[in-house]
C-alpha cells in the first residue's frame, strides 16, 4: 500500500469521528431540556381571605422545598391538603419536587368564639345556637318554651328580638351573650253562671278572663225573691258578691228564694166557719190555695178583697213583696 492511499485512509477516518461525535453531541442536548430536571410547584390558600402560602415556584426534581401557611387576623392554620408534605399539620414544611406539577392547598378556618344563650326565668325553655361560632358567621338562634310559659324576647344583639327564631345583627367578632326572656302562658277561661229558679236574678261579672286571677260576681235579686247562696268555687259562698279564681273554665249556679210574705185568714160572723189552706209565711208569687169551711148552721157566702174568685169557697191567691196578706170569708145564717 502506497504513503498516499495510508494518508487519505487517515484523514477520511478522522472526518467520520468528526461528524459521529457532533451529532452525539447534539442527541444529547436534544434529550436533556429543562422540563426534565426541574418542575413547578403552585400553592394556595382556602379559603383566599383566610391566609397567604410561601414556597410556590420551579425547583430541581427531588429537591425538599420549605412551604409556610401564614393565616390572617381571626384565622387558623388547619392542615395541608394536595401534594405529599412531611408534617401535614404544621403551617411550615417540606415538599420533595416531583417529575409532575404539583398542587399544594393551604386549609385554613376562622377563629372561633363562644356564644352563649340563657334564658330566664332558667327553667321555662330551651335555647339552639349556642356554642363556639365561627369569626364572621351570622349564626341562627332559636328558642323553644316549656309548658306554661311563651318567649317574650331577646336580650342582646339579634335581628328579631321579637321571634324566637332569629339569627346575630351582625357577623360575630368576638364572645357573645345572649338572653331569652320568657313569661308565664296566658290562658283565658270562662265564667259562666246559672240562676235558680230561672228569672229570679241576675248576676253580674262573668265573662273571660286570664288564668290565675280573682274574678269578682255578684249575685242581684229579682223583685220579689232574695239570695240564697253560691254553688261553685266561690269564696264566699253565702254573700252576694264573692270571687272566684280562675283556673279553668268555671260554671256557678246562683240559687234564690222568693221574699215570704204572711197570709192570715178571718171568718165573719165570729164561729161562723173557717178557714185552710196555704196560711202563715208564704212565697212572694206563689199561687196559693185557700178554702172556706162553713160551721152548722151557716153557708159561704163571699171573700172579701185579694182572692181570684170571690164567691167560690174554695179559691186562689197571690202574695205580694212586702204585704201582710188578710184573707176575709163571709158566712152567713142558713135561712
Amino acid at each position: 500500500m502506497n504513503l498516499y492511499f495510508r494518508v487519505s485512509v487517515f484523514h477520511a477516518t478522522l472526518a467520520l469521528c468528526a461528524a459521529t461525535c457532533g451529532f452525539t453531541a447534539h442527541l444529547l442536548a436534544q434529550s436533556s431540556p429543562t422540563e426534565t430536571t426541574s418542575q413547578e410547584l403552585f400553592v394556595e390558600a382556602q379559603p383566599k381571605e383566610g391566609g397567604t402560602v410561601v414556597g410556590q415556584g420551579r425547583y430541581p426534581i427531588g429537591k425538599a422545598v420549605e412551604v409556610i401557611a401564614v393565616p390572617k387576623e381571626h384565622y387558623r392554620f388547619a392542615y395541608w391538603a394536595g401534594a405529599v408534605v412531611t408534617n401535614p399539620n404544621n403551617p411550615k414544611t417540606n415538599i420533595y419536587i416531583s417529575s409532575q406539577p404539583q398542587r399544594l392547598v393551604a386549609a385554613f378556618e376562622p377563629e372561633k368564639f363562644l356564644l352563649t344563650i340563657t334564658t330566664e326565668p332558667s327553667q321555662a325553655g330551651d335555647v339552639r345556637g349556642g356554642g363556639y361560632i365561627p369569626y364572621g358567621a351570622m349564626a341562627p338562634v332559636s328558642v323553644k318554651a316549656y309548658g306554661g310559659f311563651v318567649f317574650d324576647r331577646w336580650e342582646g344583639p339579634v335581628a328579631d328580638k321579637s321571634s324566637d327564631t332569629t339569627m346575630l345583627a351582625s357577623p360575630l367578632k368576638g364572645p357573645l351573650s345572649l338572653v331569652a326572656r320568657f313569661k308565664p302562658e296566658i290562658k283565658q277561661y270562662t265564667l259562666s253562671a246559672t240562676v235558680e229558679p230561672a228569672g229570679a236574678g241576675t248576676i253580674e261579672g262573668l265573662g273571660t278572663f286570664d288564668r290565675g286571677v280573682m274574678a269578682k260576681v255578684k249575685a242581684i235579686p229579682a223583685k220579689g225573691y232574695l239570695f240564697n247562696g253560691w254553688e261553685g268555687p266561690v269564696s264566699r259562698a253565702g254573700r252576694e258578691e264573692t270571687e272566684a279564681f280562675i283556673n279553668g273554665d268555671i260554671k256557678l249556679k246562683a240559687r234564690f228564694i222568693a221574699k215570704p210574705a204572711w197570709v192570715s185568714a178571718k171568718v165573719s160572723p165570729l164561729g161562723a166557719g173557717k178557714i185552710e189552706g196555704d196560711l202563715g209565711a208564704q212565697p212572694v208569687g206563689k199561687i196559693c190555695k185557700i178554702k172556706a169551711l162553713p160551721e152548722a148552721g151557716y153557708i159561704f157566702d163571699h171573700w172579701g178583697n185579694g182572692v181570684s174568685n170571690s164567691y167560690a169557697a174554695e179559691t186562689t191567691f197571690t202574695p205580694t213583696e212586702g204585704k201582710t196578706v188578710e184573707l176575709h170569708a163571709y158566712f152567713r145564717p142558713i135561712q
